[in-house]
């Protein structure tokens, strides 16, 4: 029989409060896969390292963006597992609950130089975009097509989500129509129909695939778009990741 792929999710310090908000995900991935939670930033670095992990799922900001030096490591790690192993690096969970604004607006632009900006934060029901092409970029990409609607993900779902600005609309996974209402206890229910942001986007990286995903609440719809994008539903496939030879910062930066 064969293994499981293998996934690491990397906590920080909320790794309490990501088993709370995200227990549905957490019990869908250990289903398909063999699942490492790590909050210890050196030890993350070590496994991403191996060519073992197919995928990761960064799903705190803290301490992760942190200047320090374990983390720093860490941050070039996660880089490098997309762009030179072939690996699937997510920001997901509580990511995007917890990120400042202007912080995500840095980190994408120096470290990833991705024009992902910070959004728009509400509730509506978006759409699969028919035009996405996750495997179509700048980048030189061997994997299949990715099929949302084969891979069984929700046609369209609600979600309370931050939104991802900047992104090519053929990156968006999902994105509102124009049917698409502000679903609020509080406010009216006005048109946000905007097709220049996505709570949802995934694109290729060097060999792999970054992606966003900016739901703050575990919506099922969610859950099964992670599976997917990590290659673990149907009609999908599982990231072909080598094991890093060299240690481009020796040790450090």
């Amino acid at each position: 029989m064969p293994s499981l792929p293998k996934l690491l999710i990397i906590t920080g310090e909320a790794e309490g409060t990501f088993k709370d908000v995200w227990e549905g995900l957490i019990s869908s991935l250990m289903a398909a896969s063999a699942v490492t939670l790590c909050s210890d930033p050196a030890v993350s670095s070590n496994l991403l390292l191996t060519g073992e992990v197919s995928s990761v799922l960064i799903v705190s900001p803290q301490p992760f963006l942190s200047s320090k030096g374990p983390y720093r490591i860490l941050r070039d790690r996660v880089r490098n597992f997309a762009d030179r192993q072939g690996g699937t690096v997510l920001f997901c969970g509580l990511f995007s609950s917890f990120v400042k604004p202007t912080s995500f607006d840095s980190y994408f632009a120096n470290e990833w130089k991705l024009p992902w900006r910070f959004g728009d934060y509400r509730r509506t029901t978006f759409a699969v975009n028919p035009r996405f092409d996750g495997n179509r970029g700048d980048g030189n990409v061997t994997s299949t097509l990715f099929d949302p609607i084969a891979a069984g993900l929700d046609r369209s779902y609600s979600q309370k989500a931050v939104h991802v600005k900047g992104a090519p609309k053929n990156l968006m996974l999902y994105i509102t129509t124009p049917e698409s209402k502000l679903e609020s206890l509080v406010w009216a229910a006005e048109d946000v129909s905007d097709v220049s942001q996505s709570p949802t986007v995934f694109q290729p990286y060097g060999k792999g695939h970054v992606g966003f995903l900016g739901d703050v609440n575990g919506e099922d719809g969610t859950t099964k778009a992670i599976l997917a994008l990590c290659g673990l539903a149907s009609n999908t496939t599982v990231p072909v990741v080598v094991a890093e030879t060299e240690d481009l910062h020796g040790g450090g930066v």
